[in-house]
């Protein structure tokens, strides 16, 4: 689940059914649910702050690339990330204009990426650590909550990203 910012009133929920996963759109206001569902074979995705779309990485794709889709027209477009062929997670920043993807090889190597919307990637982080999923920026911007699986609790603080 993940809700936009206000004065947008729209809040997704996917629910996994399988290989696939149907995601809901309501509205906080009036309760609403949009239906049907938007269905895809999702592996992770966020919301844009405006909650116009949804950034998605999509299962048995290439994972080089991230789906942007409408959520009101359910149109895509692919946002192609040229050499990282891998990427795992995703969620938008809060000026909408770049999306942090973490990135892993499964070969013990991660790292997450500060993309632009034309593809283009910066690296923020590099590891051996293969815990690393993903990373949720600040509602101001300068810092990171890193989410990692098992590993061992660690603050990072990174700035300027």
């Amino acid at each position: 689940m993940h809700c936009a910012h206000l004065p947008s009133t729209i809040c997704p929920y996917s629910v996994a059914k399988g290989d696939i996963s149907e995601t809901f759109h309501f509205d906080v206001r009036s309760g609403k649910v949009a239906v049907p569902p938007q269905i895809e074979s999702a592996f992770n995705w966020s919301l844009s702050p405006d909650g116009s779309e949804r950034a998605i990485i999509l299962y048995g794709s290439s994972q080089d690339k991230i789906q942007l889709r409408s959520i009101s027209t359910g149109q895509t477009c692919d946002l192609v990330v040229k050499g990282w062929n891998g990427l795992i997670g995703v969620n938008c920043t809060d000026d909408g204009k770049r999306l942090l993807v973490s990135w892993h090889n499964f070969q013990r190597n991660i790292a997450l990426l500060n993309v632009s919307l034309d593809g283009k990637a910066a690296v923020l982080l590099k590891s051996s650590n293969p815990e690393v999923w993903h990373a949720i920026p600040s509602p101001n911007g300068r810092m990171l909550a890193i989410a990692e699986a098992g590993a061992p609790k660690n603050v990072w603080q990174i700035e300027n990203f």
